[in-house]
């Protein structure tokens, strides 16, 4: 995994700073939707956990220490969660809106720092690249922001496909699917910083697999990508709450696993956790669960 900042990283950055003003003009937010009863952190306190427990999401820092995000944020709105812990990343905004204002708090402070309004309408969690310096987030007509940790708009692209996370430093995993319905293929996609292609897969999976006969048509929902980078999942899934989870190796494209979850049996909305070279989801009953990374 490469931790360096490339010319195309440095050039990125040198745009952002070009767009910094937007940061600096929201300022310092007020910490609504925030647990104000807490002491301040103490110097070198992270993040380590982020849990939805009734709707609302519970952050955990090392200290032991919590804090807790507006009721608004379930599911498909996870917050996010730097590798190094340092950051916490949610975007809030008043129901029925859909046009969520991103804010970026550090795990040692008390306040957070709004960016840009954005609205997190895909469901995925907030993506951190792998040194915690950038957070990619969806935006209201499925293109991406890519926001720095002073608040700076990096970057907004249009989406290749389904964000998976940062491959390194400066690169981004994307699954898209193929075909007018979406059920002729998966292909594997990797694109530096702006979203060009660098490579891509088709993945060993068949139009069967991605659409059973039978059942009403399953649309991607949400994929991830494991730590190592070696593999790649993907929720399909329906409206009568029917599911499939697909893992497929990002070298070869091969169909590792396969696995057909319910909506009864399974939260559809949760973030993928992977546990043991696996993406799980938890059972009903069980909180959704971000951690670093």
């Amino acid at each position: 995994m490469r931790t360096d900042a490339g010319p195309r990283r440095r050039a990125l950055a040198a745009g952002g700073a070009a767009v910094a003003a937007l940061g600096a003009a929201v300022g310092v937010a007020s910490l609504t939707g925030t647990d104000q009863t807490d002491a301040a952190p103490p110097a070198g306190a992270t993040f380590v956990r982020a849990e939805s427990d009734g709707g609302v999401w519970v952050v955990t820092r090392s200290d032991g220490t919590t804090l807790t995000v507006d009721p608004d944020l379930d599911g498909a709105e996870a917050p996010g969660l730097s590798p190094d812990g340092r950051w916490l990343s949610y975007a809030r905004g008043p129901e029925p809106a859909r046009i969520l204002t991103l804010y970026l708090l550090r795990s040692d402070q008390t306040e957070p720092r709004a960016a840009s309004r954005v609205a997190a309408t895909q469901g995925f969690a907030h993506q951190w690249s792998p040194d915690s310096a950038l957070v990619l987030v969806p935006v209201a007509d499925g293109d991406v922001n890519l926001v720095d940790t002073a608040t700076s708009l990096v970057g907004h692209w249009g989406a290749p496909g389904t964000p998976t996370g940062f491959v390194d430093d400066d690169s981004l995993g994307w699954l898209r699917s193929q075909g007018e319905r979406g059920d002729a293929g998966l292909t594997w996609v990797v694109t530096d910083l702006e979203t060009t292609p660098e490579r891509s897969l088709r993945l060993q999976v068949d139009r069967g697999t991605l659409d059973p006969a039978g059942s009403p048509h399953l649309m991607l929902r949400q994929a991830s990508l494991s730590p190592d980078g070696s593999r790649v999942a993907a929720l399909l899934a329906n409206h009568r709450g029917q599911a499939r989870v697909l893992v497929f190796s990002t070298d070869a494209g091969e169909l590792l696993e396969r696995r057909d979850p319910t909506g009864t049996e399974v939260v559809l909305d949760c973030p993928f956790r992977w546990e043991s070279g696996s993406a799980v989801l938890p059972r009903h009953g069980e909180g959704c669960v971000v951690e670093p990374g």
